[in-house]
Formats: structure tokens, C-alpha cells, sequence
């Protein structure tokens, strides 16, 4: 049996990490996706591009995929919600 994930656990490559992007564009349930974290420490989020996860808590790396989708000209102003999937 696998013990909880602490949300304080800092992000690491392998891990698997839940995002949810909302846009306020969605007309139905918001998009989750699951994200392995590669080897080099970052994260494929669609349309987002990759994005550097490895050795920030899940809040930080939730912010950094804020960051990333707003400097990108992606999206103004999502909600982003970061959550351990698997380690």
C-alpha cells in the first residue's frame, strides 16, 4: 500500500504530477492532465509548452506553469491546480 503524498514534497524527475488548467474558456469539465516529470526536470503541458518543475514544491511549480502560460501568451489569467499523482 503506498503512503499519502505530503503537498509540501518537493517535485523530482519520474514523479507524475495531476495539473489542472482552467482557462474560463471551458465549456464542459475542466482539462486534467497526468505529467510525467523527464529526466531534465520539466513537464510537457499541452498547448503550454514545457515547463521546469524539478526541485519546487507542488505550489511553486503550480505558479512556474502560471508563469509560463501568461509570458507565452497562452492564457491571461488561468487557474492552475498542481497535485502529486505518483512518486
Amino acid at each position: 500500500m503506498s503512503k499519502p503524498v505530503a503537498t509540501t514534497d518537493v517535485v523530482q524527475p519520474g514523479d507524475v504530477l495531476e495539473v489542472a488548467l482552467a482557462t474560463g474558456l471551458e465549456t464542459a469539465e475542466v482539462p486534467r492532465y497526468k505529467l510525467r516529470v523527464a529526466d531534465d526536470g520539466s513537464i510537457h503541458v499541452p498547448l503550454v509548452g514545457p515547463v521546469r518543475v524539478a526541485g519546487l514544491t507542488l505550489a511553486d511549480a503550480d505558479f512556474q506553469i502560471y508563469r509560463a502560460s501568461v509570458d507565452r501568451g497562452i492564457y491571461r489569467h488561468p487557474n492552475v491546480s498542481v497535485a502529486m499523482a505518483a512518486r
